[in-house]
């Protein structure tokens, strides 16, 4: 049977989102159909909205502690090695990673706690229009009301750049 899809609207009104299932029968699409009733989609700014960064919400800070691990089996005792563990928690991993990081838990003693803190840092308005208006002045002394005077001026800046730009090991122009 041929592969279709269902798209689902973030359940939050006025919101755009939107996410799909596929399913091959009826039965896939009866469950999907039935899972949507119990749990409608949200959208990440609607499902968890602390932890989505915004303007008003630019800094968020996730906790994790290299910790042990219970052995859930017939005879009790510790999982090999260190697990990072969110705190309060008793299941985790003994890697992780994020942007510009990568850590084992086993290299660390234990009761380590890795702080991963994403920031975002607006732009000052302030800088953002004085960057403006200096960059408009420097566009207004390119403007000539002559436009051959302009294009000449063009010209004679690019001849002067080649000429002070050191001559290459390999000159001659390639042929494909």
């Amino acid at each position: 049977m041929a592969e279709r899809t269902k798209v689902v609207r973030c359940a939050e009104n006025g919101c755009s989102e939107s996410t799909f299932y596929t399913y091959r029968t009826q039965r896939e699409y009866a469950e999907i159909t039935q899972r949507q009733a119990q749990r409608p989609y949200k959208c990440t700014r609607h499902d968890t909205p602390d932890e989505v960064l915004r303007p008003d919400n630019t800094e968020r800070t996730h906790v994790l502690v290299a910790s042990r691990v219970p052995f859930m089996g017939r005879r009790g005792g510790w999982l090999p090695g260190l697990f990072w563990l969110e705190e309060g928690r008793d299941s985790g991993s003994g890697f992780t990673f994020g942007p510009g990081f990568k850590a084992h838990a086993s290299d660390f003693p234990e009761g380590t706690r890795l702080v991963v803190t994403a920031r975002v840092e607006m732009p000052d308005p302030a800088e953002d229009e004085a960057r403006l208006s200096g960059a408009l002045a420097l566009a207004a002394d390119d403007i000539t009301p002559d436009p051959d005077a302009g294009l000449e001026a063009i010209r004679a800046r690019t001849k002067s750049a080649a000429a002070d730009a050191p001559a290459s090991a390999d000159s001659t122009p390639h042929q494909k």
